[in-house]
Parts: structure tokens; C-alpha cells; sequence
């Protein structure tokens, strides 16, 4: 007489004291042993020994992997998920794995809640998005149950993270569901827009600027304009795009009143500063909240290449002073020949008189001493 034969209850009685993996073992045999011996396997795997939390777990994901919700839900009520370590990381690690797809379909189900916390308040939604378990992201947007917009203590959102990781099949993802808001920025004041612009990658602003609604993040209406922050990294390509779509605020200003073309000639970004004068729309004029131009940012900071640009401009304004007065701010003297050289042959060319600070090398100054 075969095992399987045997009448059930006899089969519970051989199989009562069995130990966990033998257990496991009679499951995967036949369906008629999965459905009998499902309790005394659940309550083997919570008796007293030193590999229980290593069976439990195991028997957690597997049953999770071929979708088996009844031990899923058994395990559930004998508290599996409390010995998976604190804050329920190894679960978080699991629902990662590329093949995890369905095992997260099952849990969901099961009543594993997706609000799930880590201990820097990360939910299983911000765990797949970090790690690019696409199926995993898939299935929490496919449930209107799921909190698509969860923040985590520094306002991150599960998309900001994709956007930041640069993972655009997961941002693609994203951005393709209506309730995912795309807008909402990090403590930093950062968009996922903003910090895709920032890292320079074009087609994933392409996938934002296809998604209606993400004239927010585009105007900086609540957070660092993504053409700020592109040409603050001097990422060409994405300025060239931001300014071609027409819907972004060409002078965004920060808290500190300066615009895009303020920080790129600061820091000596020659081609944005060219491709930003080239819109009509920017304003080379423009001063910040302590009355400094583009062009004085360029001559603060020794970047020549800059200055000259600026000064081709037909319209450059050098009768606007600052806060001390100056229309030219002092010059580092150890980094200035440039500068120099380009405002004299400015003055020279125009007869402008320019009123700056009592520097050596603007009274009396020779060009062609300097030359030599």
C-alpha cells in the first residue's frame, strides 16, 4: 500500500512530529498532500528549534512563489512576517528579486499590507523603485489600494527615487499611471523632473514632458525649476530641450533671486550661457535680490569665456550697480586677464565709463603691457 493511500487521518498521525523540510518535501508531492498536511506543516515550522525562522521564511516565499495563498495565509496568521527581522527588511529584500512578481501579487492578496515600514520609513513601493523590481512596481500601480505617492522621511517618493536612480523603465512606469502625481518634491526641493535634469538624462525629461500635468514641476511653482538645475550642472542637451518645449519659466529665480543664467555664468558654463542668450525669452539683464547681472557673476568669478559672450550682446547693461554701488565687482587679480582684457576692449569700443572698485588694474591700466 502506497503513502498517499493511506487514510488522512493516519497520514496526520505519521506526519505530526515530522520535521519542517521533510514536511515541506510531502507538500510539493501532490496537490491532496498540500491541502492535508498544510496546518501540521505551519505549526511544525513554529515549534521550538534553531533553524525556525529560516524555515519559516523559506516556506513564506515559496509558498508566496507558486501563488499557494492558503499556507501564505496561514503562515500570516501564525506571525511569519514578525520573524522576518525588524522592520520586515528581508521581506523588503525579497519582494526585489526579478522573479518576484506573482509572490508579490499573492501577498497583496493575502493582506500583506503595502504600507509596510522600514526603519528610514521606506514602504515595499519605495524598496522596488530603488531596485528596479519592475514586475513588483507593476503590480502596486495596478492596485487602487496601493499608496502610489507614499513619502518617506525626506519626502522621497517612490518615482523621485526612480527618477534619481536613473531607472526609466520604472519612471516610464510611473509616469504612465493617472495617480501617481509627478509634481511633488523631496525635502530638497527637488522634483523627479528636476532630478532627472539635474543628472542630464534627456530621454527620461522626454517621458516627463509627455505627462500632462507636469507644468508644475516645468514653471518651479513649488520647487527648483528642472532648467535651474540643468544649467547649473551645465547639462547642454537637457537646457536645449527644456527651453525647445516652451512651457518652462526661462527666468525661474531661487530664494536668492538668481536664474538659470545667473548660476551658469557663475560657474563658468560657457555653451549654457550661449544657448540660454539665445532665447528671447531670457533676460541677460535680469539682477538677483542683491541687484547682481549674469555679467557680474562672470567677472566675480574669473570666467572669461563668459564675460565675452555677455558683453557681445548689444543689449548687456553695465550702467546696472549692486548693492555696494558697482556696475564691476572686484576681481580675483590672480585669475582676471581674461576679464580684464575683455573689458577693456568693451570700453575702448564703446567709450563707457564703467564704475567699479579702486583696483590697480583698472586705474591706469595698459592693455598692452598686459599683453606682453
Amino acid at each position: 500500500m502506497s503513502f498517499l493511500s493511506l487514510p488522512n487521518e493516519l497520514i496526520l498521525e505519521i506526519c505530526k512530529d515530522e520535521s519542517p523540510q521533510d514536511l515541506y518535501s510531502l507538500v510539493l508531492t501532490s496537490r491532496h498532500l498540500a491541502n492535508l498536511l498544510s496546518h501540521v506543516l505551519v505549526d511544525s515550522l513554529f515549534r521550538p528549534h534553531s533553524k525556525r525562522k529560516t524555515y519559516a521564511r523559506k516556506a513564506f516565499y515559496s509558498a508566496a512563489e507558486r501563488e499557494d495563498r492558503t499556507i501564505v495565509r496561514l503562515l500570516i496568521e501564525k506571525g511569519v512576517l514578525d520573524i522576518l527581522g525588524p522592520g520586515h527588511r528581508r521581506l523588503f529584500y525579497y519582494i526585489t528579486e526579478p522573479h518576484c512578481g506573482k509572490a508579490v501579487r499573492t501577498l497583496l492578496d493575502c493582506g500583506v499590507s503595502a504600507e509596510l515600514r522600514d526603519g528610514v520609513s521606506w514602504s515595499m513601493i519605495h524598496w522596488a523603485a530603488r531596485y528596479g523590481a519592475i514586475t513588483a512596481v507593476e503590480e502596486f500601480l495596478s492596485r487602487e489600494e496601493v499608496a502610489v505617492n507614499v513619502l518617506d522621511r525626506d519626502n522621497y517618493t517612490p518615482l523621485y527615487i526612480a527618477s534619481r536612480d536613473g531607472r526609466r523603465a520604472l519612471v516610464q512606469a510611473f509616469v504612465g499611471c493617472s495617480r501617481v502625481d509627478v509634481n511633488i518634491a523631496n525635502a530638497q526641493l527637488l522634483t523627479p523632473l528636476g532630478v532627472a535634469a539635474w543628472r542630464g538624462d534627456v530621454e527620461m525629461v522626454k517621458i516627463f514632458l509627455k505627462r500632462a500635468g507636469i507644468e508644475s514641476s516645468l514653471l518651479g511653482t513649488h520647487a527648483t525649476a528642472p532648467i535651474y538645475l540643468a544649467a547649473e550642472s551645465a547639462r547642454v542637451d537637457v537646457v536645449r530641450l527644456l527651453l525647445r518645449d516652451g512651457r518652462c519659466e526661462a527666468n525661474w529665480r531661487d530664494p536668492a533671486g538668481r536664474t538659470a543664467l545667473h548660476v551658469a555664468a557663475e560657474r563658468g558654463h560657457a555653451t549654457t550661457v550661449q544657448l540660454l542668450m539665445q532665447d528671447e525669452r531670457v533676460d541677460v539683464n535680469i539682477v538677483d535680490n542683491s541687484g547682481t547681472t549674469p555679467l557680474c557673476q562672470a567677472i566675480r568669478n574669473a570666467r572669461g569665456a563668459v564675460v565675452q559672450l555677455l558683453l557681445s550682446r548689444d543689449d548687456i547693461d553695465l550702467d546696472k550697480a549692486d548693492a555696494n554701488g558697482h556696475t564691476i565687482p572686484p576681481l580675483p587679480r590672480s585669475e582676471s586677464l581674461e576679464v580684464r582684457r575683455s573689458l577693456w576692449d568693451y570700453v575702448a569700443a564703446t567709450g563707457k565709463a564703467l564704475v567699479g572698485s579702486v583696483d590697480p588694474w583698472w586705474k591706469g591700466y595698459n592693455r598692452e603691457v598686459d599683453l606682453e
